[in-house]
């Protein structure tokens, strides 16, 4: 326990009021929306007209979408462990490094200037997806350390 809650039983520990359990709900909703939806689902054409490359071959989209979806199911029983009082930290850290590591080559991408052709609403979604990522990755690693000072 912080030491607020040590002196005090009243106030709750800082598992308890880190959101986490919300904060992997959003993980999962904007994972499944942007990321793995979108690579399971559109065509190639929709991928054009977006003006955002399509991967090549077509399959590896598709796989990378299957891994994005395999992530969120990580994510739901890392949230159903948290409702029952059981540690997720694998699950935590599992989220950490995946973000991390997306956020890392996203921003390479960016400052290294490879998007020659991409639109303006691939380029936003490339910005975006940096930034959501690096805002995950900073918000587990929060918990896992917020958690550790009990």
């Amino acid at each position: 326990m912080d030491t607020a809650s040590k002196n005090n039983p009243e106030i709750p520990s800082m598992k308890t009021r880190f959101p986490i359990e919300f904060f992997l709900m959003v993980k999962v909703i904007v994972t499944l929306s942007l990321w793995s939806i979108p690579l399971l689902l559109f065509t190639d054409s929709l991928f054009v007209f977006l003006g955002i490359p399509t991967p090549a071959p077509s399959v590896v989209g598709k796989l990378l979408g299957m891994s994005y979806l395999s992530l969120c199911f990580g994510y739901f029983c890392g949230m159903l462990r948290i409702r029952q009082g059981k540690n997720a930290d694998g699950i935590i850290w599992m989220g950490l490094i995946s973000n991390a590591g997306a956020s890392l080559f996203l921003f390479l991408f960016i400052i290294s200037d490879q998007w020659n052709g991409w639109s303006i609403i691939g380029r936003a979604y490339i910005w975006f997806s940096a930034i959501a990522t690096l805002f995950f990755a900073f918000g587990m690693a929060a918990y896992l350390f917020l958690s550790r000072q009990e």
